[in-house]
């Protein structure tokens, strides 16, 4: 081997080392940013739970028409199908869905009507028959038929409308207003709470 040759390969196997040594600090600045861009990627969550016909999106801070039609109905139902024999099971339902700016007054008024429904021995029920979503306020209007019967048999029915208002915190449905009220649904009113 030629001391010429000898000076020919080092120098090559420098260059070499140097261009390497680059591609190794661009792939790791290229690493970093992938990890801190898919660590603030947005994610969906798709669920198709088993009486639910069409998919549901919800993503961190949002879900689509689906999802808050489906979750309003569960309020509604929940809310408007009460008999002295469920009334604990209404409220350890609702409990975990309740945003804490609501969370006193809205058990305060389900514990004194829950009161009313054990004392007079009466059952509530509700049967949906439309439902209105505002997707960019995250309003449901579940409008149907409230029965009320009392312990002797007799039947009260009306039109109600359960109006209810969520977001999408974490993951998970927050109500942040719940009204009901005799009639059709205010949608119109989309500024004014009933």
């Amino acid at each position: 081997m030629t001391f010429e040759k000898l000076t020919l390969d080092w120098a090559l196997q420098k260059r070499l080392n140097v261009f390497l040594g680059a591609l190794l600090i661009l792939s790791l600045i290229a690493l970093l940013a992938l990890s801190v861009a898919l660590a603030r990627a947005e994610r969906t969550v798709v669920l198709v739970p088993p009486e639910v016909t069409t998919t549901m999106e919800i993503r961190r801070g949002s879900a689509d028409k689906d999802t808050l039609q489906a979750w309003g109905q569960f309020a509604a139902h929940a809310l408007g199908n009460v008999t002295p024999a469920n009334i604990d099971m209404t409220r350890t339902t609702l409990e975990p869905l309740l945003d804490a700016s609501i969370y006193d007054e809205v058990i305060g008024r389900l514990e004194a009507e829950m009161d009313n429904i054990f004392k007079e021995r009466r059952t509530v029920s509700f049967e949906p028959h439309s439902v209105a979503v505002d997707e960019g306020n995250g309003r449901v209007w579940v409008t149907g038929m409230s029965v009320v019967t009392s312990l002797v048999g007799a039947e009260v029915r009306h039109q109600r409308t359960f109006e209810v208002e969520m977001r999408i915190s974490g993951y998970h449905p927050r109500i942040t207003w719940i009204g009901t009220y005799e009639g059709a649904p205010r949608t119109a009113e989309i500024g004014e709470r009933g």
